[in-house]
């Protein structure tokens, strides 16, 4: 069933890490998806990934993935606080739970799973839910990278349908999405139901099962080997510092990237609205970078950046914010004022520098009067 098992802690550390770089800010947080492969690990239930090229055709297979904003839980917050009408958050419940649902209404099992982005909460939640119920996750995504919308996913490119869909959360409330007039109304939906599970607890999860096709399809539907791919990255960037050297430019080289900016995080500015964390990150320059400014705005992902105030590289095109002495990726639920950061581009995956792409993931679709540049052009290569 696997082609990759997981079989310690250095491993998971090594994955999390490399699914937190190809996170671009968002994803989910690390130290959930961290508490699933721990748990796994100690209850000693095998889990991994699967070549989808080792999976049989029939079946049926669908995404599952956590929805809602990125925000951090508020200074005032106190873990385990009651409140009315809600009960006791179940932590890991919602992902399997979303993908039973589907099967029942549906009358269809599930024999594959595949993550709708890479992210170190929606790979490894997949992949716990995955090992929980017994079912293989496919090595591949949809997205190559994480994305705030649903629809921003190579199904969606290709006229998979989203729908039916089913919504389940760590508090054991469920709902069937059964159609939708659009992605846009089906996106406005789901987010609109993790702003209610996250009211008490911004770190409970609201999950989706969705995009339900036969594995044959799956198979042409996904950008294949991703999660192979992190987990070398992470391994990459450790082995590099346990060497001594520059464990940043060892994932620039990985994945055939650019540094484009190293400084100090000066601002922050942020708002949770509407099932996101909107906002704009301010770097002050360091070394060769010394007296430039950087920012980004992101919403859950970073999209959108300027150098010295001049448009630079946006989406598609991945942005991830590492910590400069470490190389450790930071998402936004972490990000503060006062940290020393390197700012990584990466070109993103052709399906998504198709024209239909862009206009999914570029900077027109977030609102912004730019046009999408390739990085490589940008940075005069």
């Amino acid at each position: 069933m696997f082609t990759y098992v997981i079989r310690e802690r250095t491993e998971i550390e090594d994955l999390i890490r490399g699914l937190t770089f190809m996170g671009t800010g968002g994803g989910g947080r690390p130290d959930a998806g961290r508490s699933y492969l721990y748990r796994l690990l100690e209850e000693g239930k095998p889990f991994g990934w699967t070549d989808p090229a080792a999976l049989p055709d029939d079946g049926w297979a669908c995404s599952v993935f956590s929805v809602g904003s990125t925000a951090p839980r508020p200074a005032d917050f106190v873990e385990g606080q009651s409140w009315p009408g809600y009960g006791v958050r179940q932590a890991g419940s919602a992902m399997p739970a979303a993908i039973r649902e589907l099967e029942v209404y549906t009358g269809r099992p599930i024999s594959v799973v595949f993550p709708i982005e890479l992210g170190a909460h929606n790979t490894p939640g997949p992949m716990f839910a995955a090992a929980e119920l017994g079912i293989a996750l496919v090595d591949g995504d949809a997205s190559g990278r994480a994305v705030p919308e649903a629809s921003q996913v190579t199904p969606a490119m290709q006229r998979q349908p989203l729908w039916p869909a089913a919504i389940a959360d760590e508090w054991g409330n469920a709902l069937i999405l059964r159609r939708a007039t659009s992605l846009d109304v089906a996106e406005r939906v789901l987010k609109g139901m993790s702003v209610v599970t996250k009211l008490p607890d911004p770190y409970a999860i609201c999950a989706v099962a969705a995009y339900l096709m036969p594995v044959a399809e799956l198979k042409r539907a996904l950008i294949l080997g991703t999660i192979s791919r992190a987990y070398e990255l992470g391994r990459a960037i450790r082995l590099a510092r346990e060497a001594g050297a520059d464990p940043v430019a060892a994932a620039t080289a990985f994945l055939k990237g650019w540094v484009l900016f190293r400084g100090v995080v000066s601002r922050r500015e942020w708002q949770s609205t509407g099932g996101y964390q909107i906002g704009t990150t301010d770097i002050a320059g360091a070394d060769v970078f010394a007296g430039h400014t950087f920012r980004i705005w992101f919403k859950n992902e970073h999209h959108i950046t300027w150098y010295d105030g001049q448009p630079f590289v946006t989406s598609p095109d991945l942005l991830s914010v590492v910590a400069t002495d470490t190389g450790e990726p930071i998402t936004n639920t972490y990000l503060a004022e006062g940290m020393a950061v390197t700012v990584v581009g990466v070109p993103a995956h052709e399906a998504f520098r198709s024209a239909e792409g862009i206009a999914s993931l570029g900077p027109r679709h977030f609102g912004f009067d730019l046009d999408y540049r390739p990085l490589e052009e940008i940075m005069g290569r």
